[in-house]
C-alpha cells in the first residue's frame, strides 16, 4: 500500500492506494475535482462537503449510465447473434 496525496477543490487528503494503482486513482481524482468545480461555480453558496458529495454522486451516476448503456448494447449484440444462429440451425 502506499500513501498518495490527492486534491479536490481546496482540500488536500492523503490516500491509501495500492501499488499500482496510482494513475487510476488520480484518473479519479481529476474527473472528481472537475465535477467539483462545475458545481462549484454553479452554486457556489454550498458548503465544501455538500459540494463533495454532489460532485461524487454525479461522477457515479455518470459511471452507472455508461455501465447500464454497455449492458443495454451488450444485450442487443447478444440476441443478434442468437437471431443469425437460428438462421444457421
Amino acid at each position: 500500500m502506499k500513501t498518495i496525496s490527492i486534491r479536490v477543490g481546496t482540500k488536500t487528503f492523503s490516500i491509501n492506494c495500492p501499488e499500482g494503482q496510482e494513475d487510476s486513482l488520480e484518473q479519479a481524482t481529476k474527473l472528481l475535482d472537475t465535477r467539483f468545480e462545475e458545481i462549484r461555480q454553479n452554486a457556489s453558496t454550498l458548503p465544501y462537503d455538500q459540494t463533495l458529495v454532489l460532485a461524487a454522486l454525479n461522477s457515479i451516476v455518470s459511471y452507472q449510465n455508461k455501465i447500464d448503456q454497455q449492458n443495454e448494447n451488450n444485450n442487443n449484440m447478444e440476441k443478434r447473434l442468437k437471431r443469425i444462429i437460428t438462421l444457421f440451425d
